[in-house]
């Protein structure tokens, strides 16, 4: 299959090429609005390169101006073809383009931009991608996605420069939060506490206030019952300036739901 695939994108015209690019890096379904917007086609040029590409059945339809891979193999096989300073940059230029699409909307797509942002690695700036992961895990918390949020705050510490005592502060007391949501108690309540000295260390002392107030609180109950503590104390505090953490995911609440569908055959 991967000879095929291979034969098959030789074949391509430039134009279909640089769309195929494009697109790989977007995601394994995307908009036709969007790659247009990305600006790497637009036009008759970019219909001529979608129907050449999906002739091919390397792209097939997935609803009313939406496109999608026929095979992740054809997604990958794309971007590994790719070094990886030009990958981070085309992230990069995907995310300026989402934030510039989405406006004023652009932190109900957070994690979208985020990802994109994270995978720009140092291509990106550190503080704009921690403050959309950050966005993104608030989004998150507000669902109940509280296993999302808690990969999503690993990555925003791991950016977060040591000195930005107020941006750790909050991510901490986000964590603390998704801790709690899981009835993980012990955990919630030493984040909680961290962040409170944090907030006290910046001088924002009704912050620290607001923070200490949850560990006050009644313990988190969860199915009804009181929730016990966990086995192991939390995870150290991770330093910033690293790309160490993983990567970052879209919480279910800002995933597009696309109906399953059989990629077609590349035979």
């Amino acid at each position: 299959m991967r000879g095929l695939i291979g034969r098959r994108l030789e074949r391509l015209s430039e134009p279909a090429h640089r769309m195929l690019i494009a697109s790989a890096v977007i995601g394994r379904d995307f908009d036709v609005a969007l790659l247009e917007a990305f600006g790497e086609l637009s036009g008759g040029e970019l219909r001529e390169a979608l129907e050449e590409a999906t002739k091919a059945r390397l792209l097939s339809k997935s609803g009313n101006e939406r496109y999608r891979f026929s095979h992740d193999l054809v997604r990958q096989r794309v971007l590994a073809a790719m070094p990886l300073p030009r990958l981070q940059a085309y992230h990069l230029a995907v995310g300026d383009t989402l934030e510039r699409v989405y406006g004023k909307t652009a932190k109900d797509h957070a994690a979208e931009i985020a990802n994109h942002l994270y995978q720009a690695g140092t291509a990106a700036d550190a503080m704009r991608t921690s403050s959309f992961l950050a966005q993104a895990a608030k989004n998150a918390l507000a669902v109940g996605a509280y296993e999302e949020v808690l990969r999503l705050i690993e990555s925003t510490l791991m950016l977060l420069p040591a000195d930005k005592t107020k941006d750790r502060a909050a991510a901490l007391t986000l964590r603390g939060d998704a801790f709690a949501g899981l009835g993980r108690r012990d955990e919630a309540r030493s984040a909680w506490g961290v962040a409170a000295q944090r907030f006290e260390d910046s001088g924002d002392k009704r912050s620290a206030s607001a923070v200490r107030s949850r560990l006050h609180a009644s313990p988190v109950e969860k199915n009804g019952e009181p929730a016990e503590p966990p086995a192991q104390a939390e995870a150290a505090e991770p330093s910033g300036d690293g790309h160490e953490a993983a990567l970052p995911e879209v919480p279910v609440a800002e995933a597009q739901l696309v109906t399953p569908e059989a990629p077609e055959s590349l035979n």
